[in-house]
């Protein structure tokens, strides 16, 4: 079903309980491995991480989501560096 939708969205990420995440994103023909190369990059809001860890990406954005959630604010002041 995520390969349906690519075309609508760049990239989906699934949530599948206790046994984690999967993100299906689009690239383009000629350079399907270009994320590879990329690094983290906070500046352009742009995390890249591999393998399991105590507190992942996503694990930090669903938290983010719950706090500007519980905020009247567009994005909760909570988030502020």
């Amino acid at each position: 079903m995520a390969i349906n939708l690519l075309p609508f969205f760049q990239h989906l990420i699934i949530k599948c309980g206790d046994l984690g995440v999967v993100l299906a994103m689009r690239f383009p023909a000629d350079n399907p491995t270009a994320w590879a190369g990329e690094r983290s990059d906070v500046r352009r809001r742009q995390i890249i991480a591999c393998g399991k860890s105590e507190i992942g990406v996503i694990e930090l954005g669903q938290s983010a989501a719950i706090e500007t959630l519980r905020s009247p604010f567009a994005v909760s002041p909570s988030l502020s560096l």
